[in-house]
């Protein structure tokens, strides 16, 4: 096989998987959502992605009662409490 054949094949190649690359993390409709949560006179805010906004959300919450908690029972109670605030975007 010629030389210029094997260079064109390798770059067409790469190129495929690039652009296949990109499509896939083009095609993602991700949403990003910071949330704050007042708890035991504590307040906190985290962000988190997820495909959805509900998942971003419960992530955000889950996280923002991990910081304010210690413990099984105040991690329930906690996640039991509404947020005092929410932002999301779709990124």
């Amino acid at each position: 096989m010629p030389k210029a054949l094997r260079i064109t094949l390798t770059l067409t190649a790469i190129g495929i998987f690039f652009a296949v690359l990109f499509y896939g993390a083009a095609g993602e409709s991700r949403v990003r959502c910071r949330v704050c949560v007042e708890f035991s006179d504590k307040s906190d805010c985290s962000e988190s992605y997820g495909d959805a906004r509900q998942s971003a959300i419960e992530g955000a919450h889950a996280s923002a009662c991990a910081n304010l908690t210690s413990g099984v029972t105040n991690g329930f109670l906690c996640g039991q409490t509404p947020p005092s605030s929410i932002e999301c975007e779709t990124r």
